[in-house]
């Protein structure tokens, strides 16, 4: 067996050190405020050199665990980082292809409730198709050194290697998906697209449209429950014809508009008088092809757009509404979750959050929130350049 050289040995003993010291905080044997054992002491407990021991607590200090506060002596942190930093993990980086307004609302909620919560919330973006990149490593090395209290993150994101370091210190965590895909040995924040489209159908029904066409995102069509759409429709009393359930994939936005366009290309009496757009990538282009079509917002069509509040992508018209997620109850819902994990020890039950009208989050009374002078000024071309190409 090949022998480690003085100093390798060294760096591996401080690293045993500070992850027991690290335990132990998270036991409750060194509570938040706690002054540590001298030096001397932990020579002793651990068997060690001074060196060795002096470089796991200088270790355990950068990491924001220890606190040094001079002749008093040192003290574990208050509050330590396991309990104040949480990461909001993206499966892509801003301004990729494959990035979604969905992540700008999360990452805008995050910034603002970082107070009202009393954590920090560090983000980081790891795309899935590259093998290493700066902010997988800082992770990686954020997990295992016990900077994080729990990570929220994306249920398409880097779910393996997550799995493999959370393990170190048991972090919890929690994936936003939907409510038909959910991970074991996690949390959930399940986002019920049900309630999107139940509601959606019944306010279009109760504007008095009788044949609706939906706008929708493959992977979100696939996952929902067979016969749903139907049902729905025969409760509301409206004709959701199956050529009229168009799929536009995430990474094509785009196809949106020439869709959106021949589902409006028709006699009145022979085409859809509601719209649903079941993602907000797409909006402003399914609303450029009914501009093509040539017929009238809230007078031949009214349309549901799928939106994430706060919405990164502003539309505003008469005959547009706008219905989705609010960030700040998803984020809200993750790190209850993640408080709960940690009191309890084990994942708690996951959470379902249900679609909101914008109206409900402004607390307005009226159904529909346009048809002021900014969406009057607003054009089609405003809205598309909102989305991606």
């Amino acid at each position: 067996m090949k022998k480690l050289r003085r100093g390798r040995r060294d760096e591996i003993a401080s690293k045993t050190i500070a992850d027991d010291i690290r335990r132990q905080c998270l036991r409750g044997e060194w509570e938040p405020g706690k002054r540590v054992p001298l030096r001397n002491d932990l020579i002793l407990k651990y068997g060690a050199s001074a060196t060795t021991v002096q470089q796991a607590v200088d270790q355990l200090v950068a990491d924001g665990l220890l606190d040094v506060r001079g002749p008093a002596g040192t003290f574990v942190a208050n509050p330590p980082p396991y309990l104040t930093n949480i990461a909001l993990v993206f499966p892509s980086r801003r301004n990729d292809f494959n990035w979604r307004y969905f992540y700008d609302s999360l990452a805008s909620a995050a910034a603002f409730q970082q107070r009202e919560l009393h954590k920090k919330i560090i983000i980081y973006c790891c795309p899935t198709d590259s093998a290493v990149t700066d902010d997988l490593e800082r992770l990686r090395d954020d997990m295992l050194n016990l900077r994080l209290g729990g990570l929220i993150y994306s249920i398409t994101g880097v779910q393996q290697d997550l799995m493999k370091w959370r393990s170190k210190f048991d972090t919890p965590l929690v994936a936003i998906g939907l409510k038909h895909r959910l991970p074991l040995d996690q949390s959930v924040v399940a986002l019920s697209y049900d309630s999107f489209f139940s509601r959606a159908i019944e306010f279009l029904a109760q504007r008095g449209r009788r044949r609706i066409a939906l706008i929708l995102h493959p992977g979100l069509y696939f996952q929902m429950e067979e016969g749903f759409i139907d049902r729905e429709a025969a409760r509301h009393g409206v004709e959701i014809r199956t050529m009229w359930r168009q799929l536009v994939g995430a990474g094509t936005p785009v196809c949106a508009r020439g869709i959106t366009h021949l589902l409006m290309n028709g006699p009145p009496a022979d085409r859809p008088d509601g719209l649903i757009v079941s993602d907000d990538n797409m909006a402003g282009h399914a609303l450029l092809g009914i501009q093509d079509s040539g017929i009238r917002l809230g007078a031949d069509v009214d349309v549901i757009l799928h939106t994430n509040f706060p919405s990164a992508s502003p539309i505003a018209y008469s005959g547009v509404i706008q219905l989705g997620f609010d960030a700040k109850t998803i984020l809200n819902a993750g790190v209850n979750l993640i408080e709960t994990w940690r009191t309890k020890g084990a994942p708690p039950e996951s959470v379902c959050v249900p679609a909101v009208f914008a109206h409900e989050l402004l607390g307005e009374m009226k159904q529909d929130t346009v048809g002021n002078e900014q969406a009057d000024r607003m054009s089609y071309q405003e809205a598309a350049a909102a989305g991606p190409a």
